[in-house]
């Protein structure tokens, strides 16, 4: 965000967010019209993604009618059992590999971040817009300082789909 003045240290501030209404079948009803800007920007995979996460996302999706049901298709597989949510023992992907591939194919092991990066990746590769999301939890009050603390572990990463009428729908 842009603000019209600069902020200075511990300056409150507030802001306003819109969250959608959009029924599941309003959803699925969406038209894909999208406009050149969301191609563009949220259809965007690299060259260099291994065939095999494509392949997995067609493979998923291959009799879901429209996007709203290929979201859920991919997002129930990422949520399977053959996934495990592990904020502290993640491997890192070796130099060179990419990293959505490693997590889907090799350590099935990641958190939040992980997870989303597959989704969107995926949801992408079977051209749908998407987009990776992250923010912070509050954190805790810390008295002896008089100041929140928020820490790494208090991030999180989710999805967003594209619906022409709708906007930005969250998925996680």
């Amino acid at each position: 965000w842009r603000f019209s003045k600069r902020l200075q240290a511990n300056e409150p501030y507030s802001m306003v967010s819109y969250v959608s209404l959009a029924s599941d079948d309003e959803l699925r009803e969406s038209h894909t019209n999208y406009t050149h800007f969301i191609t563009d920007h949220y259809l965007q995979l690299p060259a260099s993604l291994p065939q095999r996460v494509r392949d997995k996302a067609i493979e998923l999706t291959v009799d879901a009618k429209n996007p709203f049901d290929k979201a859920v298709l991919i997002q129930s597989f990422l949520r399977s059992d053959e996934f495990k949510y592990d904020q502290e023992n993640v491997v890192a992907p070796p130099r060179g590999a990419d990293g959505v591939d490693f997590f889907m194919f090799e350590t099935q092991l990641g958190y939040s971040d992980y997870v989303a990066s597959a989704m969107t990746v995926m949801m992408r590769a079977v051209d749908v817009p998407a987009r990776l999301v992250a923010g912070y939890a509050p954190g805790e009050y810390d008295d002896n300082i008089g100041r929140r603390v928020i820490r790494d572990f208090d991030s999180h990463g989710w999805v967003q789909v594209y619906f022409p009428q709708y906007g930005w729908i969250d998925f996680e």
